[in-house]
């Protein structure tokens, strides 16, 4: 079964992302970025939706330890969210 993980520090929006569930779909959320780099060790995520300005390890840090320490073939699919929409942002993020 394909596996999603949600990383989203507002409550809003982690419930929102959690209940549209299907059924070819596990969805998990956690509330911080540390949380969900640890969720990603401990199981096999296919994707990852993060937001990037987190407590304890933001997003661009989540992203990071994934490409250092994941191994290459259980590397997730990555999807930032962010309220910050300047082309200095979209680099960042290409960038991580």
């Amino acid at each position: 079964q394909n596996k999603i993980l949600v990383i989203e520090d507002k409550e809003a929006l982690e419930t929102q992302a959690t209940t549209t569930k299907d059924s070819k779909y596990e969805v998990h959320s956690v509330e911080n970025g540390l949380a969900g780099f640890n969720t990603i060790l401990m199981h096999k995520t296919n994707v990852v939706i993060c937001d990037d300005q987190m407590p304890k390890l933001n997003g661009h840090g989540v992203l990071r330890c994934i490409n250092e320490l994941v191994p290459q073939e259980r590397i997730p699919s990555f999807l930032f969210l962010t309220s910050n929409c300047q082309q200095k942002d979209l680099d960042k993020g290409l960038s991580s």
